[in-house]
């Protein structure tokens, strides 16, 4: 434990410390400057304030400090302004009435009277000058002020109350829009109202035990009081003035206050209390015949009622309900809250509410109605009378679709979907072609076979849309597909590319987009093309169909026509495009345009084209790219260009710079061939002398003649390739199987002289003798024979048929 001595001691040091910064900030500044002299003010003063209420010397602030800095204005001010913070954090104890008094004197002298109320509440009240705090507080309208002296100093609940209701009044019914003021001063009523329902203290905190019990209950027969507190004055109003005036300012957070204190002991009583309440603002809500109260009071029902709090006051609802519909407009918020009521009130007549809201339409109702009715094809045509909310009924038919129906009620939907999608159409295309393909994927086959020749331009103009949307779709999620029937899938593009050409809704680049992912489908028959041809200005998606269906020679001749109708007009923009579309003709199908010359066409156009001066720059580019490509298959055609360029006056009389990287860029391509074929025949040179010096130093070496015209293995002829050997045999080279080259021929007869030597054991020694010696003396002699191998210095194998075939 702290020694008492010691903090004793430490409070008299830091007391003669404040005493001591007191005198220094007495003493001011030495220069007389006020700015100065208010610095140093706010620096010594704050540290006394942060010291003295830290360390808990409220007696040597209350007595010592504030009558010191009082007496000079400019550091009583300042001393003021740093205790608001204190004030507010309810750290000064006990503060003197008279500090207490010049703090709020100060602050309604400055004006700041949303400061002065949360101060008055967070003082002690025995601190507080009470009439001057209620005076300013009732006029500037400061009813925290009012409801926390009257609350505390005079323990009156009512009184704030019923004054708040008076101010709340002589605003309330004026018809127009409320000041923030006014809106403040509706809310701080609507709050201590439910304080005082629920029994607590306003606005944070809890009331004594013995008024909380009294405290709401008085409230609860204030506000459901016949005539008020004055009832003679107030029997013009009509009964009920309070709860009326409640609902008539603010009906939606009245009743949510009364909600939310619905657990409170006030009504949780066997007096009824909020049954009984819940009865007269039915009653109230009838009479106003006010769409925002009937709606509000609906919703309030249900609340209680889902919530177990009150019985079904089934009457009032019923009569709620007709009141509601029977007024000529409402927002869906109020259409939502009968639905609310339908939900959780039993007892309710759904037919009468289901006619009620049939004229005017009420879609909201309606739809509940029918969902609960399972009459799914009436929900469909709810949504769909006018005026059409278009997001609600495909979000509803999407939702509807993929719902649990049984197989009639799904086939009713689906039939009836299915009649409408040409109206469905003209609402919006792109949802119903999501619909059309999510959900209802027997639509195209079905409108395909009802479909006529005779019908097919009504369908285009009212589907044709919707199924270019649907292909989109479907391109979209990369599906290639639109039902997986081919000719059901290339009908309903055939429609759909028509309606796109027919209409003009595509252009030319947008349509080509489309068609290339289609292209499959778009060049089977000549229906996409006859389409777009018969625009005369969808050349590109044209030509890309005519590629299609092999028709290369049309697609030139009409990019060659559209390139001589921009060069005739004048128009370089339309020129470059059709000589871009040329040479990607030309880059695909390299030997047709080789063959008919579409470059060698284009280079003409062009170079008649370099008259147009502003786009010199870019045709040139585009002649030289041309040469380029020409020259890409020969140089042939290299003099055909030259003379061609000679030609026009832009070329010959224009000096060799202008022209320099076309003339360069040919003489390159010539050169190249040139070089080639230089190098071909060095090359072919070279390896003929070698070869010949090779086959003439054969030709001197000693070669026995042919002995036999076939193989010595397999005994065929010698019709491919083959080795001669020395001694005149010849053998094929795949017949070859050993490891070096010698003849087998020659090697079977060495080896059968040998093995005949060895078993002729019968002959005469004599005999035996000379044949031994003859055969000696003709095997030494073979022996003795010098042999030369003439492939040793070969570094590839001889062959008697051409160079490199077998």
């Amino acid at each position: 434990a702290r020694d008492p001595h010691f903090v004793s001691h430490i409070h008299l040091r830091v007391a003669e410390c404040l005493r001591l910064l007191l005198d220094d900030t007495v003493a001011g500044v030495s220069s007389g400057r006020v700015a100065e002299l208010i610095a140093h003010y706010r620096r010594n003063i704050d540290v006394l304030l942060r010291v003295s209420v830290g360390s808990r010397l409220f007696d040597m602030l209350y007595d010592e400090i504030y009558p010191v800095l009082e007496k000079d204005n400019l550091s009583k001010a300042v001393l003021l302004e740093y205790l608001d913070d204190y004030i507010l954090d309810g750290a000064l104890e006990r503060p003197p009435p008279v500090i207490v008094s010049d703090y709020l004197s100060n602050l309604i002298n400055e004006g700041h009277f949303s400061q002065l109320q949360s101060a008055v509440v967070r003082i002690p009240i025995d601190c507080i000058d009470l009439h001057k705090v209620m005076t300013t507080c009732r006029q500037n309208g400061l009813y925290d002020g009012v409801i926390y002296v009257m609350n505390r100093a005079l323990g009156d609940y009512l009184g704030p109350l019923e004054e708040m209701l008076n101010t709340v009044a002589s605003f309330s019914g004026r018809g127009d829009l409320l000041s923030d003021h006014e809106v403040q001063q509706g809310a701080q009523l609507l709050l201590y109202l439910h304080c005082c329902l629920a029994g607590a203290a306003y606005p944070i905190g809890a009331l004594p035990e013995e008024q909380q019990r009294t405290v709401p209950v008085q409230v609860y027969r204030c506000i459901t009081s016949v005539h008020g507190k004055e009832s003679v004055g107030r029997r013009e109003e009509g009964a009920y003035p309070h709860l009326r005036l409640l609902l008539q300012f603010d009906a939606q957070q009245f009743l949510h206050v009364v909600c939310t204190c619905a657990d409170a002991p006030l009504f949780q009583s066997e007096d009824n209390r909020l049954q009984r309440l819940t009865e007269i603002v039915g009653m109230l809500s009838l009479e106003c015949k006010s769409a925002s109260i009937l709606s509000e009071y609906l919703k309030f029902v249900a609340n209680l009622v889902a919530t177990d709090r009150i019985l079904t006051p089934t009457e009032t609802v019923n009569q709620g309900i007709e009141a509601l519909l029977r007024l000529p407009t409402l927002t869906q918020g109020e259409e939502q809250s009968v639905v609310e009521v339908m939900r959780y009130v039993t007892g309710i007549d759904m037919e009468r509410v289901l006619r009620l809201s049939t004229k005017p339409l009420r879609v909201t109702i309606c739809s509940h109605i029918f969902r609960l009715q399972r009459r799914f094809v009436d929900l469909l045509k709810c949504y769909l009378t006018p005026p059409v909310n278009t997001d609600s009924f495909f979000d509803v038919a999407s939702r509807l679709l993929v719902s649990d129906l049984t197989r009639e009620e799904r086939r009713a939907t689906e039939e009836y979907l299915k009649e409408r999608i040409e109206d469905l159409s003209a609402l919006s295309p792109s949802s119903t072609a999501s619909l059309v393909v999510d959900h209802l994927g027997t639509y195209w086959a079905e409108l395909r076979r009802k479909t006529s020749p005779d019908d097919r331009r009504g369908v285009r103009q009212k589907c044709g849309e919707m199924i270019d949307k649907a292909f989109r779709l479907r391109r979209d999620r990369g599906e290639c597909f639109l039902t997986g029937d081919e000719e059901v899938d290339e009908w309903a593009f055939e429609v759909a590319f028509e309606w796109a050409c027919s209409e003009g809704k595509k252009d030319d680049r947008e349509l080509k987009s489309f068609l290339l992912f289609w292209l499959p489908l778009g060049a089977k028959t000549d229906i996409c093309l006859n389409a777009a041809a018969a625009t005369g200005c969808r050349t590109a998606s044209v030509v890309l169909l005519l590629e299609a269906r092999g028709l290369l020679t049309r697609a030139f001749s009409l990019l060659e026509k559209r390139l001589d109708e921009a060069i005739a007009e004048g128009e370089a923009e339309r020129l470059l495009s059709a000589t871009d579309d040329i040479l990607s003709l030309a880059r695909s199908h390299p030997s047709e345009a080789s063959e008919h010359g579409w470059l060698l066409t284009l280079f003409h156009r062009i170079a008649e084209a370099t008259k147009i001066g502003e786009e010199k720059g870019e045709m040139h580019d585009r002649l030289l790219h041309t040469v380029e490509r020409v020259l890409e298959s020969g140089t042939e055609r290299a003099i055909d260009i030259i003379d061609s360029l000679l030609q026009y006056p832009a070329f010959c009389e224009a000096p060799y710079r202008d022209h320099s990287s076309l003339l360069n860029s040919m003489l390159d391509a010539c050169a190249y061939e040139k070089r080639v074929l230089d190098a071909f025949d060095c090359i072919q040179v070279t390896e003929g002398i070698e070869k010949l010096r090779e086959i003439t130093s054969l030709s001197s070496r000693r070669v026995e003649a042919i002995v036999a015209p076939e193989c010595a293995t397999c005994a065929e002829g010698i019709t491919r390739a083959a080795y001669l050997y020395s001694c005149g045999h010849m053998q094929h080279q795949e017949c070859w199987r050993s490891g070096e080259k010698v003849c087998p021929v020659c090697v079977e007869d060495l080896s059968t002289d040998q093995s005949s030597e060895a078993s002729s054991t019968t002959v005469s020694r004599g005999a035996s003798a000379h044949h031994r010696g003859a055969i000696g003396f003709a095997r030494d002699d073979r022996r003795q024979k010098k042999r030369r191998n003439i492939f040793d210095m070969w570094d590839d194998e001889p062959y008697l048929g051409p160079a490199g075939k077998l």
